[in-house]
């Protein structure tokens, strides 16, 4: 037998065998990443030219079928690896990218609460009637905060959120309220506050920022992205006491795992900030105890803030 014709009675072989160690070689590669990654990306370019080497060599002494199947025992683990792999990177980068941006509207709605130190000190709350009704959600009076002051001109403050003048502004919803990793209806938004006693947004208070968070500004809660949407303009949040059930934090992140698979795996939780306008996400295993001490903003009890 010929050096060539032994070299293509095996090649078949081993393709089969190049791409299984091929294929253990990327799940370490990718649990680890390190120098491996290279050695799996060359090794995997070895086994397909392998692999079309055996699919176009019609003198191998296997027939064409054989020689297919033995070849493509390899093969398929490692392409379906290899698929896994840019779905996986494909999607975590989409849900970073929703991440960051998620983050950067909650930094900016949150500074649009919380004033200059060198204007009023107090915090953004809704619009109110000479009664004390509230007319426009908080989020309409923040809009000049948000380079949206043309919008906020168009509102008529006199009037409720659902009044034929101020309705018809429901789809004009700013992008800054909207979410790209939930579902929201168009009109809808998930950022909202804590509405009772002791929180950021207590009923009939006008908070200041210096005097009326002994618990400290880092660790008082301002708003979070809500459990349910509400309309955008409402005077809507969310109601909090202590017999109140918490929201669930539930919104589809993700981040990138650790061992034995280092893609991006599920992290479930909700943005939020804070009264000093730090922003900290808040994962959907927070325990209770935490959360409410962040809600409460002069209970005594300081919360320990999860990083």
């Amino acid at each position: 037998m010929s050096r060539y014709d032994r070299v293509t009675h095996w090649l078949p072989r081993l393709t089969c065998w190049l791409g299984l160690f091929t294929t253990l070689l990327g799940m370490i590669a990718w649990s680890f990443r390190s120098w491996m990654e290279a050695a799996f990306i060359a090794f995997s370019i070895a086994t397909f030219s392998a692999y079309f080497v055996v699919l176009f060599k019609r003198s191998a002494r296997e027939d064409a079928l054989k020689r297919f199947g033995i070849a493509m025992v390899g093969v398929l683990p490692l392409a379906s690896l290899w698929g896994f792999l840019t779905l996986n990177v494909e999607r975590g980068c989409h849900r970073n990218y929703s991440k960051t941006q998620m983050h950067n509207n909650c930094k900016n709605i949150g500074l649009g609460l919380v004033p200059d130190p060198n204007s009023a000190k107090h915090v953004t709350t809704d619009v109110r009637d000479p009664a004390g009704g509230a007319l426009l959600s908080w989020r309409v009076s923040i809009l000049p905060y948000l380079d949206q002051a043309p919008l906020h001109n168009q509102f008529n403050f006199k009037q409720p959120w659902d009044s034929r003048e101020n309705g018809q502004h429901l789809d004009k919803k700013p992008s800054i309220y909207g979410s790209n990793v939930t579902d929201v209806e168009p009109t809808h938004t998930l950022w909202q506050g804590f509405v009772g006693p002791g929180t950021a947004f207590e009923p009939g208070k006008r908070l200041n920022v210096e005097r009326d968070f002994p618990d400290g500004l880092a660790t008082t809660l301002l708003i979070v992205e809500g459990e349910t949407s509400v309309p955008w303009t409402k005077p809507a949040d969310i109601v909090y006491g202590p017999n109140h059930r918490l929201p669930a934090f539930t919104h589809k992140y993700s981040k990138e795992g650790g061992l034995p698979f280092r893609g991006y795996v599920s992290d479930p939780g909700a943005f939020a900030c804070m009264a000093d306008g730090s922003v900290r996400f808040l994962r959907a295993n927070i325990s209770e105890e935490v959360l409410r001490a962040m809600i409460v903003r002069n209970d005594g009890k300081p919360a320990e803030v999860p990083d």
